[in-house]
Formats: structure tokens, C-alpha cells, sequence
């Protein structure tokens, strides 16, 4: 097989994809700001509750079903295409089934009718967005990057807008969860019938409820891995919080929210490589040079990145949080180890993946978030938040080289679930 992209090839479909989703950031934070001023002070803290449990729920409903597809579609694009539906099919049944436990658990939690309403709703917000990663992640794998990056941003301009609709007519709290989950799905339905006109195998549905099990059970080892590394990566909070204390844990807070987003080139890298990568699985010798120029890449946008924060870490946090969160310029300076290494860990996750080695990743996903919350639960309470950021850069540092050494293993065998399976009403 023919190795396939070039450094400056993986530079410039990084350039694309960092436009939208710098986009979308910048928009993210103006429709915050409008519901700031659309809702108030307690309507707000409705509406972000209901925004941050969806979130979390979109990564169990997509259960490693994004990175399935992605596979499948770079290797066999009109097979893996077909699957589209499966993974939207699932998501959507995973969505109703995680709504009515929400429902249930609001109701005997006995929340208001008006707050149970809105958080449903934006669970439906999040079922759109899940499944718009999906077809997000079919147009990476197409090498349609541009199409993605364009996807990105524009879903969250129409959020934006969607806002603006109901705030100038006056609307209330349900009303902006009824505009947040109508935009998703419109966004869905519009780049769905964009990208079927090029593809047709994505429109048709899935031949039965076999396949949408079988999807389901070839992600569900990765979904496990990446749900297990949410909580390595954001548990600590919760402990600095529960053992050192609230103010101690805004220290921390601020001081992990830069050291997150200076990681961001490192995840959209992994956006590039993965398709790639996918391709060049029973090419061993062109992965592993696609890979070490990745993982360099990687490496030295993070150090960049790292160091500046290192050096500004002060200012930084007074710029973005005010002069009291400079105190957590120790912290951030101990994160910025985090940022040096997060993008290679990203990048030889998805590298694994692509492989065929869910499986594998998943169990080392367990071992370190257990180990993480071993260690924060032994040092915390003698060395406060400094304690944390340690296990977070020095747990990054393991949790990099241990991915990598799945990624790189010489005698590497295809497992079972690197397969594309094309169902027999796929051919036709």
C-alpha cells in the first residue's frame, strides 16, 4: 500500500479543522453570554445544569460508536457508509432510554415541571449533536475536512441565532431548550442530506435490529476506554473539591480549564491522523512512519504550547478568570506537563483504535483511572491541589507511553473487532 499523507499534508487538514473549531468556540461563548442576559441568574444555572448532564449523557450515547464508523468508513467507504444508521439508530434509542431515567429521576427528585422539561430537551439537544459527530466523523474519513470544519461552525452559528430568535421574542427557559434542540437536529437533517447526494449508502437503514446490536458491541470496548478516560481526566475536580475545598478546587478549576484548552490542537490532530491511520492498518510499516511524525507533530504543538503557558501562567489566569485566580499559576505550570503530552496521548488512543485494539485500550483506560483515583484519594489530603496536578502530568506521561506501546507493538495481530462486517442487504 502506497503510504499515504505528508507532514504538510496533516498541517493543513489540522489548519481546516482548528478554523471550525475555533469557530465554534468563539461562538459557544457568545450564545453563553446572550442566555446570561436572555435568562438571569437562577434560569441560568437551570439551563447550564441541563446543558453540562447532556453533554456528559452524549458520551454514553455515542459509546465509541464515532470512532467505529470513522474506521469502517476509511477502509470500505461504501460499507461503512451503510452503517451511518446504525450508529444513528442506536444513538437515538440510547437517548430515549436515558431521558426516561432522567425524567424519572427529576420527577421523584420532585424538580420543577419547568426545569424536568428544559433538561429533556437539551438531551435531545445532545442526541443531535451525537449524531451529527457521527456524519462529522464519515466526512473526515471521506477526507472531506473542509466539510467538517464547515459543519462545526456552522451548527454553532445556528445555535447562536436560534437564541437570538427567542430571546427578541421574549421566550422563557423552556423555550431556549425547544430552540437548542431543534437547531441540532435541523443541523443533522441538512449535512445528512448534503453528504447523501454524494453517497447514497448513507441514506439507506439499517437491514435489521441485528445490526444495530452488532454495531453497538464492535464500539462498546472503545466507548468504555473513552468513557473511563472522561473520568481520569475530570475526577480530579470532584476530589479537590470533596477533600480540599471549594476555593482550593476554583484554584484548581481555572488552572485546569487553560491547561484543557491549550490542548485542543493535540485532539484535532488525532481528527486527521485517525482516518489515515484506519487505512494503513495492514500496512504496518507505513503506520508506524505516519505515526512517529504524528506523535512528533504532536509533541512539538504541545510543547509550543506548554511553554508559553508555563512562561504566562500568571497573566493568563489574571487575564481570563481576574487577579485573584493568579494564585494558581503553580498549578497551571505543573499542568502545562499535562499539555505537552495530552495531544500524543489522543493521537496513539485513536492510532490504537485504528488497529483494531479496543480491547487493549480499554483495559489500560481502567488501570489508570483506577490508579488516578487511588493516588487522589492517598495524597490529596496531605498535599492539597498540588498533590492533583502532579497525578495529572504525571499520569499523562504513563497513560502516553503506555498507549504508545500499544500502538507501536511489533507483533501486532488484527483483532477480531478491526474487521469491516458488511451485512448481505449492504452489497445491493
Amino acid at each position: 500500500m502506497a503510504e499515504m499523507g505528508t507532514t504538510a499534508t496533516v498541517v493543513r487538514k489540522l489548519f481546516v479543522l482548528l478554523l471550525g473549531e475555533g469557530a465554534a468556540r468563539i461562538l459557544g461563548v457568545a450564545t453563553f453570554a446572550l442566555l446570561a442576559r436572555a435568562l438571569g441568574l437562577a434560569d441560568l444555572g437551570v439551563f447550564s445544569f441541563g446543558m453540562s448532564l447532556a453533554l456528559v449523557l452524549e458520551c454514553v450515547m455515542d459509546f465509541g460508536q464515532n470512532a467505529q464508523l470513522g474506521r469502517v468508513v476509511a477502509q470500505d467507504p461504501k460499507a461503512g457508509l451503510f452503517q451511518f444508521t446504525h450508529a444513528a439508530s442506536n444513538k437515538t434509542l440510547i437517548a430515549i432510554a436515558l431521558s426516561a431515567v432522567v425524567a424519572a429521576v427529576m420527577y421523584f427528585g420532585r424538580f420543577s415541571t419547568q426545569e424536568t422539561l428544559t433538561v429533556l430537551l437539551l438531551l435531545v439537544w445532545a442526541a443531535g449533536l451525537s449524531v451529527l459527530d457521527s456524519l462529522r466523523s464519515a466526512a473526515r474519513s471521506l477526507e472531506r475536512f473542509r466539510l467538517d470544519s464547515t459543519v462545526n461552525g456552522a451548527e454553532s452559528f445556528l445555535r447562536l441565532s436560534a437564541v437570538l430568535l427567542v430571546w427578541a421574542l421574549g421566550g422563557k427557559l423552556v423555550h431556549f431548550g425547544i430552540a437548542f434542540a431543534i437547531e441540532s437536529w435541523i443541523a443533522v437533517f441538512v449535512a445528512w442530506a448534503y453528504l447523501g447526494k454524494k453517497h447514497d449508502a448513507l441514506l439507506k437503514p439499517p437491514a435489521n435490529a441485528g445490526d444495530l446490536r452488532r454495531f453497538l458491541r464492535q464500539s462498546a470496548p472503545f466507548g468504555i476506554a473513552v468513557m473511563s478516560l472522561s473520568a481520569f481526566y475530570n475526577l480530579d475536580q470532584v476530589f479537590v473539591r470533596t477533600i480540599v475545598g471549594a476555593a482550593s478546587n476554583g484554584l484548581y478549576g481555572a488552572a485546569a480549564r487553560v491547561s484543557f484548552t491549550a490542548s485542543v490542537v493535540g485532539s484535532l490532530l488525532a481528527m486527521v491522523a485517525y482516518p489515515d491511520l484506519a487505512r494503513m492498518r495492514d500496512d504496518l510499516a507505513a503506520f508506524r512512519r505516519y505515526l512517529g511524525r504524528a506523535v512528533a507533530l504532536a509533541g512539538a504543538v504541545g510543547l509550543s504550547a506548554a511553554t508559553l503557558v508555563f512562561i504566562w501562567a500568571g497573566p493568563l489566569l489574571t487575564l481570563l478568570f481576574g487577579a485573584k485566580f493568579a494564585a494558581a499559576d503553580s498549578l497551571l505550570r505543573v499542568l502545562a506537563i499535562v499539555i505537552v503530552f495530552r495531544g500524543i496521548s489522543t493521537v496513539a488512543l485513536y492510532a490504537a483504535n485504528a488497529l483494531g485494539r479496543s480491547r487493549q485500550i480499554a483495559i489500560v483506560a481502567i488501570v489508570f483511572t483506577v490508579c488516578n483515583v487511588t493516588a487522589n484519594v492517598v495524597l490529596l489530603p496531605r498535599y492539597g491541589a498540588a498533590a492533583a496536578a502532579w497525578i495529572s502530568a504525571v499520569g499523562e506521561i504513563a497513560l502516553a507511553s503506555a498507549l504508545l506501546a500499544v500502538s507501536f507493538n511489533r507483533s501486532r495481530t488484527t483483532a477480531p473487532d478491526a474487521r469491516v462486517e458488511v451485512v448481505p442487504s449492504a452489497r445491493g
